[in-house]
């Protein structure tokens, strides 16, 4: 069955030869992907809104075998030079890697960015895949052999990894440092004195309808939800969330953890498997309950069922770098980076642009960014003091 390369088709339902051949790329891929699967792309084609709802696309060769999956949005950021086709889409966003066949990676990535360049976009955007993976590699090969076309690292920046092929216990003497095992040892006993407190993993055949519901309510409960950044503030963001978790959980590619405390979730943590690597979604906790550090315990105990799960041999932590409390008890570090990959359309003049406009744009952001926290940060300083002199 030949489908069309790409396709915007808001009701995408792969059927039983689709799914067939997204399998069969999934298994001989260069490099795992879980937001180019079967169980993620459909979700979002079919839930997200139009602004950050992506183009599927799955370029096929000659003998109608597909090449490649990827999930595509265009971003009219630079209108004169036309779209830029970005695999950053979606608010529930950790990895924008495709899948491509095995042994023919720069060919699988030429024929994404001919589809790309057909539909008017001036580069591609592969953001947040990992530096040194078979995918950021072919792209930056491909542009040393193809003339007219340049490949730009715009950003890079490491986050912390899990070699999951080692022993829990090494894990938690080697990794976790004695001032942390005695801090997080101390809190759990501490939460034991208030309450019972259970750490719960799904079982394979478990409905994962309940766990989400815990997940979702906690989350909302939080500060996520007071900022609206919750998912359960966005009904296409929580139809989206629900269906990916329904599909992997079908295809025993779902993993949850729960902590309760007195029978009542008090921090709940989910992810994705692709092949043999496990992506973290997302941790909520019960912020009446912080001075225990409830995700951190969590944590710890997720860690070390991730250590037990012969099933992952590396998990990515999806976190931002230098977050606070991951890069406390995984040592490991991925390097991430986001590559610009210019259309062989442009000139080398207008593919200058296009890069020195992006590497502003970024700058700029960030420098708002900066402000815009030191803002916060500032405001809630002030509220503190004023209430501390009521």
């Amino acid at each position: 069955m030949k489908s069309p390369a790409c396709s915007s088709n808001a009701t995408l339902k792969p059927g039983p030869e689709l799914l067939e051949d997204w399998h069969g790329l999934e298994r001989d891929a260069a490099e795992p992907a879980a937001v180019a699967s079967p169980c993620w792309l459909p979700a979002a084609v079919v839930n997200l809104p139009a602004p950050q709802c992506p183009r599927f696309c799955m370029p096929r060769d000659a003998k109608d075998l597909p090449m490649a999956v990827i999930g595509l949005r265009m971003s009219h950021r630079f209108a004169p030079l036309g779209p830029v086709a970005t695999t950053r889409w979606g608010e529930f966003f950790f990895s924008g890697l495709p899948l491509l066949r095995a042994g023919r990676e720069e060919a699988s990535l030429r024929t994404v960015l001919e589809e790309a360049a057909s539909s008017g976009a001036c580069a591609l955007e592969l953001a947040a895949i990992p530096l040194n993976g078979a995918v950021a590699q072919a792209a930056l090969r491909l542009a040393e052999g193809e003339s007219g076309m340049q490949a730009v690292i715009l950003n890079r920046w490491k986050r912390a990894a899990l070699d999951a092929t080692r022993d829990p216990e090494k894990w938690w003497r080697q990794d976790v440092s004695p001032g942390s095992r005695r801090k997080w040892t101390r809190l759990r006993r501490r939460m034991e004195r208030e309450g019972d407190v259970h750490f719960r993993a799904m079982e394979p055949d478990e409905n994962p309808e309940p766990w989400l519901d815990a997940f979702l309510t906690l989350e909302r409960a939080g500060w996520k939800g007071r900022a609206g950044t919750a998912i359960a503030c966005h009904a296409s963001l929580q139809r989206f969330v629900t269906d990916t978790v329904q599909a992997h959980a079908a295809e025993n590619r779902l993993r949850f953890w729960q902590l309760d405390m007195d029978g009542r979730p008090v921090a709940s943590l989910f992810g994705f498997l692709a092949g043999s690597t496990l992506w973290l979604g997302k941790i909520a906790y019960d912020e009446t309950l912080a001075r225990h550090s409830p995700g951190a315990l969590l944590m710890i105990e997720a860690t070390r069922h991730i250590l037990r799960d012969e099933t992952i041999t590396f998990a990515d932590s999806s976190a931002d770098p230098d977050h606070p409390m991951i890069d406390h008890l995984w040592k490991e570090r991925l390097e991430m980076a986001d590559i610009l990959l210019t259309a062989p359309h442009l000139s080398e003049v207008a593919a200058r642009a296009l890069i020195m406009a992006e590497r502003t744009r970024r700058t700029l952001r960030e420098r708002v960014k900066r402000i815009w926290h030191a803002f916060r940060a500032s405001m809630r300083k002030a509220v503190v003091k004023k209430k501390r002199g009521r």
